[in-house]
């Protein structure tokens, strides 16, 4: 008789785990996520793969938790890749995640490597090629939730702050989430950590992000000097994990060096574009979370007229009171956080309200002279205005160079 497998929730990795589970002889159960009340009887069910997104408190998560069913896709996958002889790189954190996976694996492959980047990235586990040898994994808080087993060859954790506190229980849970990417690695894996993660978690399997060469360093900043990038700030954090992981693959100075002159961040990324006022647009929409903004604004060399609100994930936005003061010039507030956000800052920044963003990048651009810089960097979801991060940043640029009116 064949295993049966049911797969909650059919977004890209749920339809991902569906046909990987196909494949493997499995009769599988796609059910959609939206459907709250439907009840189900687990007792002829193998395995449950249960949507990242899908909160704990869903009564099919439940039910299949109870019973010790779920599987997550990040599992399958991987499993899959190790009964293939593959290695497999985890990486983590609030911030930075999504670019330092990309940055490795390109380092990787400029070196000759045959690397590719996944995970949590919009490719899933269950969906890659097997032709390469290395997987650079993003994980999220999510998906290291349900996680068995020691399944990566090395792993890094950037960093941690407040966030998917609408998804999480409370911060702890979500702290700890991240730090058991430790617990799924194999034996004697190196585990990097930043050097506040470092003091605040001792433990004799994790490892502080090593400091680069001097070299490297002033080599670096060098490239970023000659990309033009006379805006931002290189993203030292990022550069430092990638040094960390691509040297466990003895990958020398130069074509290290090489990897991160030839990398190209992913959209919406601190992602710089300029119209002909002159006018400076920087499309960070994947900062969703309020250190994530702040991290943003400490690369930026100037003040900057800043378009922040969404939906709340959670946290304080008192936080930004000191560093907005500085370094904005006016903030401008879209979306639902609008209210919360005016009330934390009130007194510390000029504010306007503008409710939708299309409203915010016209009002910006009013005030915007040549050489102004206009940030997206939320703090917050988009799902008020819009279907994700990406849809809400493809608009910003739009607005800033005049491809579409407000």
């Amino acid at each position: 008789m064949r295993k049966k497998a049911v797969v909650l929730g059919l977004g890209m990795s749920g339809k991902s785990a569906m046909n990987f589970l196909k494949n493997k002889g499995y009769e599988v159960l796609g059910v959609d996520k939206e459907n709250e009340n439907q009840t189900m009887d687990f007792s002829h069910i193998s395995l449950v793969v249960k949507s990242p997104g899908l909160l704990l408190t869903h009564p099919l998560v439940e039910a299949a938790s109870a019973k010790n069913l779920i599987v997550d896709e990040i599992e399958l996958g991987a499993k899959e890749l190790m009964r293939r002889g593959k290695t497999l790189i985890a990486i983590t954190g609030t911030n930075g995640k999504t670019t330092t996976t990309f940055l490795v694996a390109h380092i990787l492959n400029v070196a000759g490597k045959k690397a590719l980047a996944c995970g949590n990235i919009g490719l899933p586990l269950t969906s890659v090629s097997y032709d390469a040898d290395i997987y650079v994994v993003e994980i999220s808080s999510f998906q290291l939730m349900f996680l068995k087993g020691e399944l990566f060859d090395g792993g890094v954790l950037l960093n941690i702050s407040h966030n998917h506190l609408d998804w999480h229980t409370n911060f702890t849970e979500y702290v700890e989430a991240k730090w058991s990417l430790v617990k799924r690695l194999k034996k004697g894996a190196p585990f990097f950590v930043s050097e506040l993660l470092f003091h605040s978690h001792a433990s004799s399997r994790i490892s502080l992000l090593p400091k680069m060469e001097e070299r490297v360093e002033s080599l670096l900043s060098l490239v970023y000097r000659e990309e033009g990038s006379k805006i931002l700030k290189p993203e030292g954090e990022n550069y430092r994990a990638a040094f960390a992981l691509s040297s466990l693959f003895n990958i020398s100075q130069d074509d290290f060096i090489k990897g991160c002159k030839t990398f190209k961040a992913p959209p919406h990324r601190m992602e710089v574009c300029e119209n002909k006022k002159g006018v400076i647009g920087i499309d960070d929409s994947s900062a969703t979370t309020i250190d994530a903004v702040l991290y943003s604004l400490d690369r930026i060399e100037k003040p900057v007229f800043l378009i922040v609100g969404g939906v709340h994930k959670g946290g304080d936005f008192k936080k930004w009171r000191d560093l907005f003061s500085q370094k904005v010039k006016k903030v401008f507030l879209i979306g639902s956080a609008a209210p919360l956000i005016q009330k934390a800052l009130e007194g510390s920044v000029p504010i306007e309200v503008c409710n939708t963003l299309d409203r915010a990048v016209f009002e910006a651009e009013q005030r915007a002279l040549e050489g102004d810089i206009i940030l997206l960097s939320p703090g917050c979801s988009s799902f008020d205005e819009f279907k994700d991060y990406r849809q809400r940043g493809e608009r910003f640029k739009k607005l800033i160079l005049k491809e579409v009116m407000p």
